[in-house]
């Protein structure tokens, strides 16, 4: 799991794993994220070794322990997979309002620059202005 899709719905994960009876407060996101891999990796190993059992033949006799352990497991499989799936919606979204901010950005730098240029004109049509001899106001003041 990527850094990306671990950020993207931490908070998903904490409800999952409160629903569950984890204690997870005061935990970063990123290490809520990281044990949720690391449950992941454990029930992917389980449900490997489980596999290996059934092949080889199980030599407990508690099967219906071993079935409730199972469906709890594929339980928390299908909850993993819903969570990966939202995660990867999560950082598609993130990752479109990304390139419409980046897209906003160019925009307001084109928008400086072509007020930074009209000021440019604004100010040397001032200085013209200002260097212009100054017409008398009144009459009286042509005489003088």
């Amino acid at each position: 799991m990527t850094r990306e899709k671990a950020l993207m719905n931490a908070e998903e994960i904490r409800e999952i794993m409160n629903r569950f009876g984890m204690d997870i407060d005061g935990m970063s996101d990123q290490e809520v994220c990281e044990m949720a891999e690391d449950l992941h990796n454990d029930l992917m190993d389980e449900l490997t070794q489980e596999d290996e059992m059934s092949y080889h033949g199980s030599y407990g006799d508690d099967t219906d322990s071993n079935m409730a352990d199972m469906e709890r497991v594929e339980s928390l499989e299908s909850e993993m997979e819903s969570m990966r799936a939202q995660m990867e919606e999560m950082r598609d979204m993130m990752m479109e309002e990304m390139d419409m901010m980046e897209d906003d950005m160019m925009d307001m730098e084109s928008q400086m620059a072509s007020l930074r240029d009209e000021k440019k004109s604004l100010e040397k049509r001032l200085e013209k202005i200002e260097d212009e001899p100054k017409e008398p106001d009144t009459h009286a003041e042509t005489i003088n």
